[in-house]
């Protein structure tokens, strides 16, 4: 954000020239960054070698078209391995067999056609077709094009708006900076190889015409002679020039891409917040559970032998002896002994309807009958 504030300062800094002849008295001996405005003109302009346009920039591109042959690869002749050798379709009588090819000093014919069927060999990666097939591979022509070179010419030129004129020096590396297409002329050509057939030439010329209006952002020095210009400032200042945009509008970009990282930075630091008030509230639970289980782990040790004592005391009748009750019925006394756990915890009626050992919960196989003396 400090960035994008930086870059609307200095843009609110840049003096607005309304008219060119009130330049020269903004700038007496230090260069400054300005705004002006007017229409491209020059002393010497230069016409274009295919059209009738006039400009002070051209660039003249020369394109070439072409075909060109690619190669188009069939489902057939795709191999596949077998064994350490190649195993593919015969192109001449469909049967599969195994082939090598002569660089790897083997070359099998097809036992049925008795005939070479050359195909790319996986084992040395060369490739062995034989004239008769070389009927298998298939091309076909593909249109393409590639830049070949570009020339410029350019005069000296100057913004005028009528009040007054100024100098623009560099004016092709600014940012904003495009060309307006003067002409384009295609001329047929033939000839070629085996792999490429020429179509032609495209010759396009870009241009920078007399009379387009112009806006330049840039500082503004004084030359030896006195004479005011506009260049790519010193100090690394904004140098763009544009046919629309003004100060004001790059001036709305910045704002608006400010507002834009500033919500996005708010966003950001929203769900960063969310994020670590979710991670203290977890780990402030985690740390609350183990104080409880702690609690509960050393009230369980202090009252266990107390609830013993008082099971034990409860389990005993008036003469200080164990009661003998049955744990379903509380009625009668327990008399049986389960098997295989071992518990005499039940009486005989109540055992013959249980299944499983009431304390243990392990399958009841036997009940026998225990008897007191």
């Amino acid at each position: 954000d400090l960035v994008w504030y930086s870059e609307v300062d200095k843009l609110n800094s840049i003096h607005r020239v309304k008219q060119l002849k009130d330049l020269a008295k903004l700038i007496e001996d230090v260069p400054l960054q300005v705004e002006v405005s007017g229409r491209v003109g020059s002393e010497t302009p230069i016409r274009c070698k295919y059209s009738d346009s006039i400009g002070v920039v051209i660039v003249e591109w020369a394109i070439k078209n072409f075909m060109r042959k690619v190669e188009v690869k069939e489902d057939n002749d795709v191999n596949t391995k077998k064994n350490g050798n190649d195993v593919h379709k015969c192109s001449h009588c469909t049967h599969q067999h195994e082939h090598k090819c002569s660089n790897c000093m083997q070359q099998h014919k097809c036992s049925h056609c008795m005939r070479h069927c050359g195909n790319h060999c996986q084992n040395c990666n060369s490739c062995h077709t034989s004239d008769n097939c070389k009927q298998n591979v298939k091309y076909r022509w593909v249109r393409d094009s590639e830049y070949m070179r570009s020339t410029s010419r350019q005069v000296p030129w100057y913004l005028d708006d009528g009040t007054g004129r100024v100098r623009v020096v560099g004016a092709r590396d600014a940012s904003g900076f495009c060309f307006t297409e003067g002409s384009r002329v295609y001329e047929d050509q033939s000839g070629g190889t085996e792999d490429i057939q020429m179509l032609g030439l495209t010759r396009k010329e870009n241009i920078l015409p007399i009379g387009e209006p112009l806006t330049v952002i840039g500082e503004a020095v004084k030359d030896g002679s006195g004479a005011v210009r506009i260049q790519r400032p010193l100090s690394g200042g904004f140098f763009y020039v544009s046919e629309n945009n003004s100060v004001d509008t790059l001036i709305e970009v910045s704002q608006g891409s400010v507002r834009f990282f500033k919500y996005a930075s708010i966003g950001v630091g929203v769900v960063g917040v969310v994020c670590l008030a979710i991670f203290a509230i977890d780990c402030i639970q985690d740390i609350l559970e183990r104080r409880r289980r702690r609690r509960r782990e050393s009230q369980n040790r202090v009252l266990s032998p107390a609830a013993v004592e008082r099971s034990d005391q409860e389990n005993r009748g008036a003469t200080g002896e164990p009661k003998m009750e049955c744990v379903i019925c509380f009625g009668e006394e327990y008399n049986t002994v389960f098997i295989p756990c071992g518990h005499i915890c039940c009486c005989l009626t109540c055992s013959s309807e249980l299944t499983d050992c009431p304390l243990c919960r392990r399958r009841i196989e036997q009940i026998v009958r225990t008897y007191r003396h």
